[in-house]
């Protein structure tokens, strides 16, 4: 008996994905004054993380206010004309990362600076996305958004804003136009806002932060570099992070889901689609997953292939993983067969927390008697 899948090669190439940031996570810029430059921390409820260390994850599941154990990030766009600048079309799905009541574990940023006046001088800020006049000089920070970068389904929209629907304050946008694509706060303070994407996958936010360190407007920091945040929108974007750098996601040679950057043979749907490692480990990347198993057994006095593999759940995503076993004979052109019966089991005892989002399945095909020399079988996996 057969399986028709790839020779494993060994492989020395190796990589380092990002931890996951969900629930309250805040951007720290902070004015190094010493070095004369700003960094940016993604400061979680327990440790603080570079950007090129940590990511901030949303879900594919629906927004549910009043169940936030179970809730996501995924609404429905609104009919109203004051959310056009998000660039998703009433009616279709968008992802929030929410300026309140999100989802539990849904990634729930905002904006922070621990310092005073004393190192961030204040002033008027005339911008007219502040109430204004303002009333006082305040030490603002400009942290303004550089470059986008999303690997995924279109619409690639993404925007920033505070307020209601009914009257937003649009603080970027990539749909409308909008000429200044910042955010400001003021130091020493704490700031959340809407962040809204237009389709799942990852997304590279580029920041840029400044502000003056003299009355007046004066001694301008300058801007800093740019530092790139990273979204993930989705399972699949999740799975990427945590296999590969901040830079790898841009890359689609290695990150991308056609790429097999370990030379293995199997491209990195394969790898996402049964848990095993992109990077070239022999590790599986939890017991109990793996590569499909197939063998012929005789049942009733009826032979069959028996297939078995382990199957991500579908889990209301707008993109389920679709799993397609077929099975042949002879591995003519036209002789792979779809049918078979498909049964569905839990896993148990140490492998129990695959459940949540995995699930053992096995399909069953007749096959002709008496019971053939040989088998095949393959899977084939694909999105909607």
């Amino acid at each position: 008996m057969k399986i028709s899948t790839a020779l494993l090669l060994s492989s020395s190439f190796a990589s380092a994905g990002m931890v996951p940031l969900g629930d309250h996570v805040d951007l720290l810029w902070t004015w190094q004054a010493t070095e004369q430059k700003w960094e940016l921390f993604l400061a979680g409820e327990d440790n603080a993380y570079t950007p090129q260390e940590a990511f901030l994850p949303l879900s594919d599941k629906p927004y549910l206010a009043t169940q936030p154990s179970q809730s996501g990030a995924r609404l429905t766009q609104q009919s109203n004309p004051n959310l056009s600048f998000t660039g998703v079309a009433p009616g279709a799905n968008i992802w929030y990362a929410l300026s309140s009541n999100p989802g539990l574990g849904e990634a729930y940023p905002g904006f922070r600076n621990n310092q005073t006046s004393a190192t961030i001088a204040p002033y008027f800020e005339t911008d007219f996305r502040l109430p204004q006049p303002q009333s006082i000089a305040r030490p603002w920070i400009t942290s303004r958004v550089s470059s986008v970068f999303h690997d995924g389904p279109l619409p690639a929209k993404f925007s920033m804003w505070t307020g209601l629907p009914s009257s937003p304050r649009i603080w970027t946008s990539t749909s409308n136009g909008q000429p200044n694509n910042l955010f400001l706060f003021s130091a020493g303070d704490h700031n959340h806002l809407n962040w809204t994407f237009g389709a799942t996958g990852i997304y590279r936010i580029g920041m840029r932060a400044s502000a003056f360190l003299g009355t007046g407007k004066t001694l301008p920091t300058g801007d800093s570099d740019e530092v790139k945040v990273t979204f993930t929108i989705g399972p699949v974007a999740f799975w990427q992070a945590t296999q590969f750098s901040g830079d790898e996601l841009e890359d689609p040679a290695i990150s991308g889901m056609d790429a097999d950057p370990d030379g293995d043979g199997d491209n990195n749907l394969i790898e996402y689609a049964f848990g095993t490692n992109p990077n070239g480990g022999a590790a599986l990347l939890a017991p109990g997953l793996g590569k499909p198993v197939f063998k012929m057994e005789n049942s009733g006095g009826v032979n069959y292939y028996v297939l078995s593999f382990p199957r991500r759940k579908s889990q209301q995503l707008t993109r389920p993983l679709i799993y397609t076993p077929q099975f042949s004979e002879n591995l003519m052109h036209d002789s792979w067969q779809e049918d078979g019966t498909e049964s569905v089991t839990a896993f148990t005892d140490g492998q129990a927390g695959l459940n949540a989002e995995w699930e053992k399945v096995e399909f069953r095909h007749p096959v002709s008697s008496p019971a053939p020399a040989r088998g095949f079988a393959r899977v084939k996996v694909s999105f909607p």
